[in-house]
């Protein structure tokens, strides 16, 4: 029983040292680079297009917290810019199968520029919905999208060069059906 009881209290300290050195790693302006740099070019194979990180934080646990991000379009149009998303992660996703799986998320300062360049054509959001889409994969990737609830803090979003919506603040529930009404 001693035995047990020290194997279970050096597992616990392993756990919050190696917590401690990855945070502490984190936080340096090299490794956030390193780490904002990975992020993107997993997001730019999931979705097809450019995408710009900033930087990268971890927050208490399971947090994931980015900076300054940009995503564009199929033109190369900025279309999706956000001062910080915030991601809620699955540890044993994570620690298991090597995937991030996210399940909750929050966009703040979310700026949104969507829009057809002809009335037959698709528009230029419809690349970015295919590729999270949970239909038949295409292409493996680590990112398992999977977001149980979004919530956008002061977001704008502009269609056909027209404000449709600006500085909302707005929570989605995954299973939830919303409805915008306006003049």
């Amino acid at each position: 029983m001693k035995k047990l009881k020290h194997v279970i209290n050096g597992l616990i300290w392993t756990v919050v040292v190696s917590y401690l050195v990855l945070a502490t790693l984190v936080s340096l302006p090299f490794v956030q680079t390193w780490i904002a740099q990975k992020t993107a070019d997993a997001l730019q194979q999931k979705i097809g297009t450019k995408v710009c990180v900033g930087r990268i934080d971890l927050g208490l646990l399971n947090r994931i917290i980015i900076d300054d991000v940009k995503i564009y379009d199929r033109q190369a149009k900025e279309m999706i810019c956000a001062s910080r998303l915030a991601a809620k992660i699955s540890l044993p996703q994570l620690i298991a199968n090597g995937r991030i799986s996210v399940t909750s998320a929050q966009a703040f300062g979310l700026q949104a520029s969507f829009y057809r360049q002809h009335a037959d054509s698709q528009p230029n959001y419809q690349f970015l919905l295919d590729s999270l889409s949970s239909g038949e994969k295409k292409t493996k990737s680590s990112i398992n999208l999977s977001i149980s609830s979004l919530i956008i803090r002061h977001g704008s979003f502009k269609y056909d060069q027209h404000w449709v919506l600006r500085n909302i603040n707005l929570t989605i529930e995954k299973g939830k059906t919303i409805a915008l009404v306006g003049q």
